[in-house]
């Protein structure tokens, strides 16, 4: 749990999580089955997904399943590049200009956000 606010949510999370694991791999089986015994070794079975539906002639499921896929993919790259810009300017960029901020600059009360903000911005423009 990234932030939990009791020790229930710990106790619930602890048999919700496998639950949830299970869950979304339910369908995993079914469909490599059906690829191997349908599409066999025509087709790679990382692309069962898709050319299950192709092979029966289902073109608007297979469509909304590459849209699908599209979408997750995206946003794996936009989850990881906030995170990994959160990193770069918690650990790289920051502690460097609070040093040298903090040598210059009279007043401590300053406000940081928008630094930060433009910091965590720039690392994820020069990352993609």
């Amino acid at each position: 749990i990234v932030e939990n606010r009791s020790e229930a949510e710990l106790r619930t999370a602890t048999w919700v999580f496998p639950l949830y694991l299970v869950a979304i791999n339910l369908f995993v089986l079914p469909i490599a089955f059906a690829g191997l015994s349908l599409v066999g070794t025509r087709t790679s079975s990382d692309l069962y997904v898709l050319s299950l539906p192709l092979f029966s002639g289902h073109d608007v499921l297979a469509m909304a399943a590459f849209i699908g896929g599209l979408s997750a993919a995206t946003a794996m790259v936009i989850v990881e590049s906030v995170a990994l810009s959160i990193m770069i300017s918690n650990d790289l960029v920051i502690p460097l200009f609070v040093r040298r901020l903090l040598k210059t600059a009279s007043s401590q009360n300053e406000d940081w956000s928008t630094l930060i903000l433009n910091v965590r911005r720039a690392s994820i423009f020069i990352m993609l």
